[in-house]
């Protein structure tokens, strides 16, 4: 007979706490994609298990195995779901469409069993939600994850759309860091690293502020690491320019040798005028910003908040 508890699998790299919490799993798939360094668990729980159970376990999981990224996807029982997994629910939103990002800050949530219907009472941005699908995602994850289907209604608030100014400065809180500084010439490097092949003694600020964090390598990071700072060569650079807003779209990839990484901008005119005038394939730059999930671009990017020239 085939043991498929999760703690057959990983247990021995959990701490005693994590490896309770999760001693009801079931695992109902798992694969290791060798090339991304990624690996998938997907398992059944008993019990409702806390995000940061998870976020913990498979933070845990990557360290000891020394690969990129573990994503554990739960199912539950219908019996489990309620307004407390409603968190859960808008996080997993979020990282899957980042243009719902705040608008669901102090949103009131009903729950109809009788009609299997949950209403949204959102302040603002019922538009851009429901143009980006966030009540299809919604649907549709509750009913992969806990087993039961419902409709989803988004009501109230000011009906934001994705072309508005009122979505763009909703973007600028979550995306744009503040004025760039400028960086004084003759300027002694900021660190310098041995174990890294990069100089910063003609360092040079593009955008936003000094980075004065060590760069980490591409390959370790993820999207659980939050902020990051990486180094690395530019390639595919793409600029284009938001006529109706005054702002720019910038993305590039960068790699350091270790793996590569989609970075992106997103901001106004004339706090990117340096960096449009110094970025080009192959100039080499630290970057530092949140690792976050773009469902433009369809995958992972570092929404960039500094971008030095080395």
């Amino acid at each position: 007979m085939i043991n498929n508890d999760i703690l057959y699998f990983v247990g021995e790299y959990l701490d005693e706490e994590t490896g309770e919490a999760l001693a009801d799993g079931k695992v109902t798939e798992i694969h290791l994609t060798e090339e991304s360094g990624i690996l998938y668990i997907g398992a059944r729980f008993e019990k409702f298990t806390p995000p940061d159970i998870l976020r913990s376990a498979q933070e845990q999981i990557r360290d000891a195995l020394k690969i990129r990224r573990v994503m554990i996807d739960p199912v539950y029982p219908p019996s489990e779901f309620g307004t407390g997994c409603m968190d859960y629910v808008i996080a997993a939103l979020k990282a899957e469409n980042p243009a719902a990002n705040g608008y669901f800050d102090d949103s009131q949530i009903e729950i109809d069993e009788d009609n299997g219907l949950i209403v949204f009472n959102i302040k603002n941005g019922v538009g851009v939600l429901r143009d980006t699908g966030a009540d299809d995602f919604i649907a549709s994850y509750i009913s992969d994850h806990f087993g039961k289907r419902y409709s989803v209604e988004l009501r109230g608030g000011e009906e934001i759309s994705l072309d508005s100014p009122e979505y763009i400065q909703m973007q600028e809180k979550v995306t744009a860091p503040p004025a760039p500084e400028e960086s004084k010439k003759n300027k002694k490097p900021v660190r310098e690293y041995e174990d890294l092949p990069i100089s910063l003694s003609r360092a040079s600020l593009l955008y936003g502020k000094p980075i004065k964090n060590k760069p980490v390598k591409i390959r370790d990071i993820s999207i659980e690491d939050g902020i990051v700072t990486v180094w690395g060569t530019v390639f595919k650079l793409d600029i284009r320019e938001i006529k109706k807003s005054n702002r720019k779209v910038i993305t590039f990839g960068v790699t350091d040798k270790t793996s590569s990484f989609k970075v992106k901008i997103f901001s106004e005119n004339d706090l990117v005028t340096k960096l449009c005038g110094s970025l080009k394939d192959g100039v080499t730059l630290l970057v530092r910003g949140r690792v976050e999930f773009d469902n433009y671009m369809n995958c992972e990017v570092i929404n960039a908040s500094s971008v030095v020239l080395i």
